[in-house]
């Protein structure tokens, strides 16, 4: 299989499931490469986290497709975690990881970012600054955050939290420095 051109091995890897996938990514750095930019950063740049093909993975190879692929991820959208579970007579076992995992990934090149879920609160967007410098609209059900960090996006061009939107309008002068954003807040 080593013996076949980059576009061979491209070719067969795209008939495979993801699951298949994740495990010829353990292979080689040169398997990795061809799945994760060949494959991946097309098919895998507008994310949510409930699709089907993600469904047969585990949780460890949930997390090390999202570690893989950050970088061309565009668009994500978390759904609700908190009943993605399953319960044994021992203990609880979480099937999906919870949001400190999604925002603690460098997604250098991630938009957009839609959190259904009301659990969030304003530590996560300041794990967003660190990890997402490129972040434009950030929506979420959550009405727990302040907009304490808020600022410390300097893309961010539109924030909705519950049924609050805030507008960013932004001006930048001559040198790459972001000058203070002016907020407009409407309903």
């Amino acid at each position: 299989m080593y013996q076949l051109n980059d576009d061979c091995l491209l070719h067969i890897f795209k008939l495979l499931n993801i699951k298949d996938q994740l495990s010829l990514a353990q292979v080689s750095e040169q398997f990795r490469y061809l799945i994760v930019s060949g494959i991946w950063s097309r098919r895998f740049r507008n994310i949510s986290t409930h699709e089907t093909c993600f469904q047969s993975l585990s949780i460890i190879e949930y997390k090390n497709f999202f570690q893989l692929n950050a970088e061309n991820i565009r668009i994500l959208h978390i759904e609700d975690t908190k009943h993605f579970a399953f319960t044994s007579y021992l203990n609880r076992y979480t099937n999906r990881p919870d949001f400190s995992f999604y925002f603690s990934l460098r997604m250098a090149n991630l938009k957009e970012l839609y959190c259904h879920d009301q659990r969030l609160h304003d530590g996560y967007i300041e794990m967003l600054s660190k990890y997402c410098p490129l972040l434009e609209i950030f929506h979420t059900e959550s009405t727990h955050i302040t907009g304490a960090y808020m600022d410390h996006l300097p893309m961010l061009r539109e924030a909705r939290m519950g049924d609050r939107i805030i507008k960013f309008e932004r001006s930048y002068s001559q040198v790459p420095q972001i000058q203070p954003a002016v907020c407009i807040l409407t309903n």
